[in-house]
């Protein structure tokens, strides 16, 4: 390549510099510094010329200028293309070089050799591939021409026939219209701040940076051209593509990336509308395929759906095909010809947009939501399939089906799906303050190949079927709200919540637990299980609403329950009605195979009831204010166990019916309650229940204890019942004990206690001994529950030691 020539005048206009006292070396020495060009202090004139000729040379090439061999003059008007004419003062001889560029047909323009006989194109510059914008020239001589000129051009240039345009060059230039070209910016350098930097040019610095807009071209101006070209040139290892900010992209495309390593979509708040149709396939918006990582941030993407029909698969928002990672931050999915988001496998030998999956069917392996936004999509604000685990964070999956398109089944927030093979399913998903609101029909379904789901501070409001519905076998949600599901569909899933599943696959340790959960204003019912889950209710609020609270049965044979009951600390008011046709509780539990236990339920004026369970193990410790406690009603199966052992406190004001089927006999049954509360509509003993005792409660009034087969009891308190038709007296309590006293000086005392279970503090005590006092003063008191304390003081005046003997005490209810 040729260099930049400075000549002579240049060296004089340098020397002319002098006045102010410094030497021509020491100035181009400090012109060089500037041009970044090291001359050394003993250089010569001449060396001095080289140096700054050759780092000009640099520098203009670095601008994206071709320099080629200088001329010895450039006309000034059109002229005759032979002879030896006069140029610009300057007399041309055969052999010299010549810039034309003034001729009346401007394609006639170039550099040419001077020959009398006919002039010719110099042979460095008469091709295509030599003639190109920003070829640079030196003209040596002339009046006004001499200097530097270059072509401006744009190529491509065919060489007679494109008209060459040549204006003089200054090398201020480099920083104006020059700075506009491609590689324009590589001649300024850029250093990053702190110790080690390695300098970069602009244009190095710049690339770091892909954007969309730089590929926006006048022969193609269109979004999705503009879009697909940039996503085409990121490079294998991936890298992060920037969008304008804040811009409306139309897309009239299907836009796709695939098989990248490291895919980030930077948003920058751009908007992407769907707007196309679309073939049946490959006809989302924004299509991920084969990535390990991708990610899209602060991005919208609208689908439309109220233009653009044919909601059938594959032509979702933005869906992903056997991508390992995947991360939305910030992204609004909305108005989705069919799924606003879309996760999916990628099939061994399926091609999707010319990628194919050549060795194994590959499935995602995680999908992360962080404040995104999914609503009035027309199937599923996201439909999850062939993902192994899930983590939404602070997103919304709403109003699936409510835009004037209406929607398809199952109209949910989020579906979590296995693929049909069902090899890919989720082994977990977990969502922390996310919302599922208004979906015409659940809002999160999950079907019975999920392993697990998490709920943290979720609400589940409106939706038309299910607030949730899963077939999930262990399930963990708290502090979760569910309030006024069940709008829009009608039968069995119209409860809040709802466990199913027709099959017991994946049961074994199943389990649901609700802990500090609020469901509220059911539309047809709360909590409903059929299926093989045990389910445990803690710290709860069950408000409003119709129907049932919590209803769990099961069929011992098909499909059994793996896991205990468990309600504790429960609260449960204001429901309107008795339950679905055929219910009479607002707490239902039958046909169970597993323990029960009920701890600190409290009801306003609600029933439960309590079918069998074949282990004996019902413990229901803490029902308050309910007016009907129905034990052994035969929901499903055989009634009460024989020697079950039912606990109740505070019941006031209940009816207590406990009965057994007719095909068991449940015998050697205690009802045990823990404070005498009143009971004061009575108490009921089904046949052919032998209740064995009836501890700790407090008849008054009306209090009765009735027998179905005609017997009746009517007692303040009653212990060791017996069916005889005979009224006991339970104001008088009895206890006994063994007691073999020490040899009591004259003047000492010795006191033991004696257990009469129901006496309290205030009840009148009385003792005696099965041997004679022999002058001893014996007495005794209630000095705590349950507990009466006898002394035996000695004022006879010698020792008294008594022999071993029984202690019966009887105390008379104050």
């Amino acid at each position: 390549m040729s260099t930049v020539q400075i000549l002579s005048s240049g060296v004089r206009a340098i020397k002319s510099t002098g006045a102010r006292g410094e030497s021509f070396a020491d100035i181009a020495r400090r012109v060089g510094t500037i041009a970044g060009i090291d001359v050394p202090p003993d250089a010569t004139d001449l060396m001095v010329m080289n140096l700054l000729s050759q780092g000009l040379t640099d520098v203009v090439a670095s601008a994206g200028y071709t320099v080629i061999d200088p001329v010895q003059a450039a006309t000034t008007s059109s002229i005759s293309l032979d002879g030896e004419p006069e140029i610009d003062g300057y007399q041309t001889a055969a052999g010299d070089r010549v810039l034309v560029k003034n001729q009346a047909d401007a394609s006639e323009d170039g550099i040419y050799d001077v020959d009398p006989s006919g002039w010719v194109r110099a042979a460095d510059f008469d091709e295509t591939s030599e003639v190109v914008q920003g070829a640079l020239v030196n003209v040596l001589n002339g009046d006004t021409m001499r200097g530097s000129w270059v072509l401006v051009t744009p190529d491509p240039i065919t060489v007679g026939t494109t008209d060459q345009t040549w204006r003089a060059f200054n090398i201020k230039d480099l920083t104006r219209a020059d700075l506009q070209k491609p590689n324009g910016s590589n001649i300024i350098g850029f250093l990053q701040a702190g110790t080690g930097a390695a300098p970069r040019t602009l244009q190095d610095k710049s690339r770091d940076i892909l954007h969309v807009e730089d590929f926006r071209l006048a022969s193609d101006p269109s979004d999705a051209g503009t879009i697909q070209r940039a996503l085409d040139v990121l490079p294998a290892a991936g890298g992060t593509l920037h969008f304008a900010n804040g811009r409306t992209y139309r897309v009239g495309s299907p836009l796709f990336v695939g098989q990248k390593k490291h895919v980030i979509l930077e948003g920058n708040g751009a908007l992407l509308i769907r707007d196309f149709d679309g073939p049946a396939t490959e006809a989302n918006v924004l299509e991920f395929i084969l990535c390990d990582l991708a990610a899209i941030k602060n991005l919208d993407v609208f689908g439309d759906n109220e233009t653009h029909g044919g909601h059938e698969a594959q032509k979702h928002n933005i869906a992903f095909y056997g991508c390992r990672r995947i991360l939305w931050e910030n992204v609004n999915s909305s108005y989705a010809v069919c799924d606003g988001f879309y996760t999916d496998r990628m099939v061994a030998g399926v091609t999707r947009h010319g990628v194919t999956s050549l060795l194994e069917t590959v499935a995602s392996e995680q999908a992360t939501f962080i404040n995104c936004n999914a609503e009035y999509n027309y199937r599923q604000g996201y439909s999850a399939i062939s993902i192994r685990s899930i983590i939404g964070i602070n997103s919304s999956f709403n109003y699936t089906g409510k835009s004037s398109a209406g929607g398809t089944s199952p109209i949910a927030g989020v579906d979590l799906e296995s693929n049909v093979g069902g090899n890919f399913s989720p082994d977990q998903a977990t969502w922390i303050g996310c919302r599922f609101v208004g979906n015409g029909g659940g809002g999160l379904l999950g079907d019975y190949r999920s392993c697990g789901l998490e709920l943290i501070n979720c609400l589940f409001e409106g939706n038309g079927s299910n607030g949730l519905r899963s077939y999930a076998p262990k399930v963990v949600a708290r502090s979760c709200t569910f309030r006024s599901n069940g709008t829009g569909a009608s039968g069995v899933q119209r409860a809040q919540v709802q466990s199913i599943d027709t099959t017991t696959t994946n049961k074994t340790s199943a389990s649901w637990h609700f802990d500090s959960c609020v469901f509220e204003n059911a539309i047809w019912g709360d909590f409903q299980c059929s299926e093989g889950v045990g389910v445990r209710f803690s710290r709860c609020s069950f408000l409003g609403g119709a129907n049932f609270a919590i209803r769990v049965a099961a069929s011992a044979t098909t499909r059994p329950l793996q896991g205990a009951i468990v309600i504790e600390d429960v609260l449960i008011a204001g429901k309107t009605s008795d339950g679905p046709p055929g219910s009479v509780a607002y707490v239902m539990l039958g046909g169970l195979q597993v323990p029960i236990s009920i701890k600190n339920l409290t009801l306003n004026q609600q029933i439960v009831k309590l079918g069998n369970t074949s282990d004996g193990s019902t413990s229901v410790t803490g029902i308050q204010n309910t007016n009907a406690l129905r034990v052994g009603m035969g929901v499903s199966g055989a009634g009460i166990p024989g020697g079950a052992t039912i606990a109740v406190i505070d019941a006031d004001g209940s009816t207590i019916t406990l009965s057994a089927a007719a095909t068991a006999t449940a015998s050697n049954v205690t009802l045990e309650f823990s404070s005498a509360a009143p009971v004061t509509s009575g108490l009921t003993l089904g046949t052919p229940t032998d209740l064995q005792s009836v501890v700790g409660v407090d008849f008054r009034g009306t209090g009765w204890v009735t027998k179905q087969d005609g017997g009746m009891l009517r007692a303040k308190y009653l212990a060791n019942n017996k069916d005889d038709g005979v009224i006991y007296d339970a104001y008088n309590l009895a206890g006994s004990a063994t007691y073999d006293p020490p040899s009591i000086a004259d003047g000492d005392a010795a006191s033991t206690t004696v257990t009469v279970t129901g006496a309290a503090l205030g009840d009148f005590a009385e003792v005696s001994l099965s041997v004679n006092n022999q002058g001893l003063i014996v007495g005794g008191r209630v000095t705590a529950s349950n507990t009466v304390t006898v002394r035996y003081q000695n004022e006879t005046g010698g020792a008294i030691d008594l022999a071993s003997h029984t202690i019966s005490v009887k105390v008379r209810k104050k």
